[in-house]
């Protein structure tokens, strides 16, 4: 089985979870789509991991997904998102990724999420105060990767 984990992350907490996942899967090759778009033909199992901002997937995601949908519904797929807002993870699936493609797909599943700690951008910052302002008031706890569904997704993909 060879496997290829692709990923776009802005502050890191994608890139955690595909390194992780990557650690879990023996015979897998890494690759960050903001470097190049790889050749999948090499591959029976696709993992595609994106982050989650303002409701929407990162754009490389999106490209790399639309150009090659048709090759990846000919393949073994799961697809991992890293999301803060848990409660909002069907909706992002739904309007973000092609029916087909998460009916296809062996796994969808959101593996958490961090906040950075240094946002780059002042409206970030500015955004990410207030969020956590609103989970301090809502006394929820920040979010995290969750290192469970890491695990899960690996057994999955080895024994599809």
């Amino acid at each position: 089985m060879s496997c290829l984990i692709v990923y776009a992350s802005r502050n890191g907490s994608t890139e955690k979870c595909a390194l992780n996942l990557h650690e879990k899967l023996d015979d897998s090759v890494i690759l960050n789509l903001e470097e190049c778009s790889p050749p999948l033909s090499e591959f029976n199992t696709i993992i595609i991991g994106s982050c989650i901002r303002f409701g929407k997937i990162h754009k490389l995601a999106r490209e790399f997904i639309n150009t090659n949908l048709d090759i990846l519904l000919q393949k073994k797929v799961a697809i991992f998102i890293c999301c803060g807002m848990q409660e909002q993870v069907e909706d992002h699936f739904k309007l973000n990724f092609p029916p087909a493609l998460l009916e296809h797909a062996m796994a969808a599943v959101s593996l958490g999420g961090e906040f950075p700690d240094h946002p780059g951008k002042r409206l970030d910052a500015f955004v990410l105060r207030q969020v956590r302002k609103n989970f301090s008031k809502e006394k929820k706890p920040l979010p995290h990767i969750d290192e469970d569904k890491i695990d899960a997704l690996a057994r999955t993909v080895c024994n599809p």
